[in-house]
C-alpha cells in the first residue's frame, strides 16, 4: 500500500508540498519556510528586559523584525548561553547562537554569513572588531550601528560635572572609537533627534536615523486619590543611577520632607551596590531591589522622579512611567529627546530646590497630576509605542 498511500498523501498535501524548498536544496535555506529575509544581531550579552532599558528595547526591536517578517539570529559577544533569558528569546522566534557549538563570533560568520541581508551591531565596542569581519563574511549585508545611546556624550557630561581631566581625555578616546565605527557602517541609530543632531554635526555625510525606545501602552494607573509616595527605578550597574538618586536623597528629599512629612521614596532595580542599599535605613525610603513585577508599583505609586544630572539617550525609565500613566519630574537630562513639553506630559527642574518644588507641587495638586497623567500616555503612545517603531524600521529596511 505505500505507492497507494504516496498517491494519497500527495493528493491531499499538493498545495503544502509545493512551498516547500526542492529536494538538494540548501539546508540552511531551507530550514525556515518561505526562506524570509534575514537579520544578524550582535550585542555584548543576552538581553535582559526586566533589569535594565537597552535591554528591552533589543527585544523589543527583535518582536518587530519578527512582525516585518524577517527571521532573526542573536549573536552575545560572550556567546554564551544566559539561561531563562536567552530561552525567552527563542520563545519568540529568535535563533539564538551560543557554545558548544560555535566558539566565537567569527566562527558563526565563516560559516553562516552570506546569509543575511541585514547586521546590527550594538554597542560600539561590540561593533569595532566585528565590522571587518562583516564585510568579509556577509559580503550582501548592510551594516546598522546601533549606539543605544552616545556613550562619548555621556561619559563627557559626567566628566564635566565631576570637573575630571583624566575622564574627560577618556571620553575623547571614547568619541573617536564611537564616531569610526559611525564612519564604518551603512546606517547609524540613535535613540533622540538630539543625538542625531550631534552625529550629523561631526560628519554632515553619515547616514544616521532615530530609533527610540519601544514600550507597551499599559496605562492602568489607579489614579490620584488612590496612589500614594514617589518611586525610583534603575538599573544601578549605570552610574548616573546611582549619582542621581544619591543627589535626590542628599539634597532634595529633605526639602520635600517639609511640605508632605509622611511621604515614602520607594528604590526599586537591580545590582544595586552598599551605598544605594543603606538608603533603605531612612525611615522615609523603602529599598526593593530587583522586582520581578513592577505593574502593581506602577499602578499605586503616584510620582516616579528621575533626578539625573548626567547621562545621554532617552531614559527607559521616563518612559514606562509614562507608558502606565504615571508622572514622572525629571532634569532635563532625564527627558531629552522625549517630545515633552513642561507642565503637558512631565515636570522639569534641574535644580534641588525648584526639583523638589515640583514634586510637592504635582504630589498636591490633582489637577495637574491628572493633565500630566494624560499626556504621559499621549506622548509614549505617539513617539515610543511599537506601531512607531515598526514605522521607522520598515521604513529603514526599503532604502537602498
Amino acid at each position: 500500500y505505500q505507492l497507494i498511500n504516496q498517491q494519497k498523501f500527495s493528493d491531499k498535501w499538493q498545495d503544502e508540498l509545493n512551498n516547500q524548498p526542492a529536494p538538494g536544496s540548501d539546508i540552511e535555506l531551507a530550514r525556515f519556510q518561505n526562506q524570509p529575509p534575514r537579520v544578524l544581531i550582535f550585542d555584548a550579552c543576552t538581553p535582559t528586559p526586566d533589569q535594565d532599558s537597552g535591554s528591552l528595547r533589543m527585544m523589543n526591536l527583535m518582536k518587530i523584525f519578527n512582525q516585518l517578517g524577517y527571521q532573526v539570529s542573536f549573536v552575545p559577544e560572550n556567546m554564551a548561553h544566559f539561561e531563562n533569558y536567552t530561552q525567552d528569546l527563542q520563545r519568540i522566534g529568535v535563533e539564538c547562537i551560543y557554545t558548544p557549538k560555535y566558539t566565537s563570533p567569527l566562527d558563526y560568520l565563516k560559516a553562516k554569513g552570506w546569509y543575511f541581508q541585514t547586521v546590527i551591531l550594538s554597542r560600539y565596542y561590540v561593533a569595532e572588531p566585528l565590522i571587518p569581519m562583516i564585510r568579509s563574511y556577509c559580503p550582501q549585508a548592510k551594516i546598522w550601528f546601533d549606539t543605544v545611546d552616545l556613550h562619548y556624550l555621556r561619559e563627557t557630561r559626567m566628566a564635566e560635572l565631576g570637573n575630571d581631566n583624566a575622564a574627560i581625555k577618556a571620553a575623547s578616546q571614547t568619541k573617536v572609537k564611537e564616531l569610526n565605527v559611525a564612519e564604518n557602517c551603512d546606517l547609524t541609530l540613535v535613540v533622540s533627534p538630539y543625538e542625531q543632531t550631534v552625529l550629523t554635526k561631526e560628519n554632515p555625510d553619515m547616514e544616521v536615523a532615530v530609533l527610540s525606545n519601544i514600550h507597551e501602552i499599559f496605562g492602568g494607573h489607579h489614579g490620584f486619590v488612590d496612589s500614594q509616595d514617589i518611586m525610583f527605578i534603575g538599573g544601578y550597574q549605570h552610574t548616573p543611577n546611582v549619582d542621581g538618586l544619591m543627589w535626590f536623597v542628599d539634597e532634595i528629599l529633605p526639602l520635600i520632607l517639609t511640605e508632605i512629612p509622611d511621604l515614602k521614596l520607594h528604590i526599586i532595580g537591580s545590582k544595586a551596590p552598599p551605598q544605594v542599599t543603606k538608603l533603605g535605613q531612612h525611615p522615609n525610603i523603602e529599598f526593593h531591589g530587583f522586582v520581578e513585577d513592577i505593574k502593581p508599583l506602577m499602578q499605586n505609586i503616584r510620582i516616579a522622579i528621575a533626578p539625573l544630572r548626567f547621562g545621554a539617550g532617552v531614559k527607559g525609565k521616563v518612559n514606562m512611567s509614562m507608558s502606565y500613566g504615571q508622572p514622572v519630574v525629571g532634569t532635563k537630562v532625564a527627558v531629552e529627546g522625549m517630545y515633552t513639553r513642561q507642565g503637558h506630559d512631565v515636570m522639569m527642574a534641574d535644580e534641588a530646590d525648584d526639583f523638589a518644588a515640583a514634586v510637592v507641587r504635582m504630589y498636591q495638586d490633582q489637577t495637574l497630576w491628572e493633565q500630566i497623567s494624560k499626556g504621559s500616555l499621549e506622548n509614549v503612545q505617539k513617539w515610543f509605542s511599537f506601531k512607531a517603531a515598526q514605522n521607522t524600521v520598515a521604513g529603514l529596511l526599503q532604502k537602498p
